[in-house]
């Protein structure tokens, strides 16, 4: 089988006087196809979600819950853990990272960052 596709996540560790020190993590090298299935699931719940915008909070917090543990336990298999996301994504870039990593397992489209990433590590 050729190298499959593979998708990146970049959390913060720590903060060490104004500096930031992150980790890098890879997808594992295979996703089932079941994970598709739920990330389609995840996806259509983010859309409606979307249509109601700020209407129910309780459920916009529920939300990103499910989404932080699917893409720690089931994209990433438990490489880190949804409190390491909570912790460790910058906010005003939580939605499009979170959201990019479940397009990625629902249909397959690598963001930038991940090219990029990837193409040094070759």
């Amino acid at each position: 089988m050729s190298e499959l596709k593979r998708h990146a996540i970049e959390i913060v560790k720590e903060v060490k006087e104004g500096e930031i020190v992150t980790e890098t993590f890879l997808t594992p090298a295979f996703l089932p196809m079941k994970v598709v299935y739920e990330a389609i699931e995840v996806y259509a719940e983010i859309e409606k979600n979307e249509q109601r915008a700020g209407t129910d909070i309780k459920k916009e917090k529920e939300l990103y819950t499910r989404v932080m543990d699917f893409v720690a336990n089931q994209a990433y298999g438990g490489q880190f853990t949804p409190d390491d996301l909570f912790s460790g994504l910058h906010a005003p870039d939580v939605n499009n990272v979170l959201f990019d990593q479940v397009l990625f397992v629902a249909r397959g489209v690598q963001n930038d960052f991940t090219k990029k990433y990837l193409a040094k590590k070759r």
